[in-house]
């Protein structure tokens, strides 16, 4: 889960040890902490980590790779571009840098123009 402004944004994942039973982000409401109140929800199809920064909301999506929004409107995120990494677990934006796990290795993009560049990777 990562929260940006009023909004927090979740995803949920089908066969873990939870027993979880779909694979969707969540956009949750936070604006009155007491009372969080779900926005709206979007089919994934097997969502891991996540990350956001300003407008910019990034989701690794396991084998359908590395998806990336912009969040202006909760209710209308449109999916800017998404990069097929295998796959993908994890995500750390920071101001137009981003780090991507896989389970094959790291890989390093820029954002910072709109769209995702790759800079570098590491495999393991």
């Amino acid at each position: 889960m990562v929260v940006q402004g009023d909004y927090a944004y979740s995803t949920l994942r089908s066969g873990t040890a939870c027993q979880g039973f779909t694979n969707q982000l969540d956009i949750i409401d936070v604006s009155t902490i007491s009372n969080p109140t779900l926005v709206t929800s979007y089919q994934m199809m097997s969502p891991y980590g996540l990350g956001i920064d300003g407008q910019d909301l990034f989701i690794c999506d396991g084998s359908s790779g590395l998806k990336y929004y912009k969040v202006n409107d909760p209710f209308s995120m449109p999916l800017q571009q998404t990069v097929p990494l295998g796959e993908t677990r994890d995500v750390i934006p920071l101001g137009g840098l981003l780090l991507v796990v896989t389970t094959t290795g790291f890989y390093e993009f820029d954002y910072s123009s709109g769209s995702l560049q790759q800079l570098s990777h590491i495999s393991f």
